[in-house]
């Protein structure tokens, strides 16, 4: 089990000190901005997600200059979930990713902008886990949703450690916080713009609110997998799992074959 991992304020470091800037909404991201957040399938790639604070976009490096951003990224992740973010210190990524120290601040300012860069990489794969409409018609509506849930609950517990972290650091890193709510509001419509073509279809019924069932479902789903792939709050078998969120998502849906 994973424990607590408060912030500090000192420089570098993600902490109580970072305030939303004069004018600018403490959850400046929704789904119409997104991509400038969690970045898109080109710039994640083999270098990470595009975040924020790093230094350089990958998409403007060099090959070699990528590769080695790519070694940070990994060797970050390896760190954070090894030692905490307070734990990590930027010579320990530098020394996993077989670099010199200074050579990290060449593509991150600090530990802080790459945890930011892991934190929206881990929600791109975890919320690009399918869509439930008809995108592919050889699979039943019923089909798509157990695909999806188990494709999520697979991506889950690859990056558990750092969502966990990620989870601790919304609490106080206006960054993070908005990457989350980023990434929750893109698959909140995703789900929604399913559920009301599942209703022009005639398999939902139309007096249902897409919009709240879409909150509801991604909210049951997601806490659900938190409580018991990070929280351990109890152990629980894959495909059981699996069959049974996708039974309450139908039954919520009143969804017909």
């Amino acid at each position: 089990m994973l424990t607590k991992d408060p912030g500090l304020g000192r420089e570098g470091t993600i902490g109580m000190a970072s305030q939303p800037e004069a004018g600018r909404s403490a959850h400046a991201y929704d789904s119409r901005d997104v991509s400038a957040v969690l970045g898109n399938s080109a710039v994640l790639g083999n270098s990470g997600a595009l975040g924020n604070s790093g230094n350089q976009s990958p998409v403007t490096l060099s090959p070699k200059a990528q590769r080695t951003r790519a070694r940070l990224i990994k060797a970050a992740r390896a760190v954070f979930e090894r030692d905490g973010f307070l734990g990590a210190r930027v010579a320990d990524i530098a020394a996993e990713a077989g670099v010199a120290h200074g050579t990290f601040y060449t593509y991150f300012d600090s530990k802080a902008a790459v945890f930011r860069v892991l934190v929206a990489e881990a929600l791109a794969m975890i919320y690009d886990t399918g869509s439930i409409s008809g995108d592919e018609p050889d699979l039943t509506a019923l089909q798509r949703i157990e695909r999806a849930n188990r494709q999520f609950i697979r991506v889950y517990r690859e990056y558990g450690t750092m969502l966990a972290l990620m989870e601790q650091a919304v609490t106080y890193d206006d960054e993070v916080r908005d990457i989350r709510l980023a990434a929750r509001h893109t698959s909140v419509e995703r789900v929604r713009r399913s559920i009301e073509r599942l209703q022009r279809d005639g398999s939902v019924p139309t007096e249902l609110d897409p919009l709240i069932a879409a909150c509801a479902l991604v909210s049951m789903v997601s806490n659900f997998v938190y409580f018991w792939l990070v929280l351990e709050e109890r152990a629980h078998d894959s495909e059981q799992a699996v069959r049974m969120l996708t039974r309450l998502w139908a039954s919520a849906l009143e969804l017909t074959p």
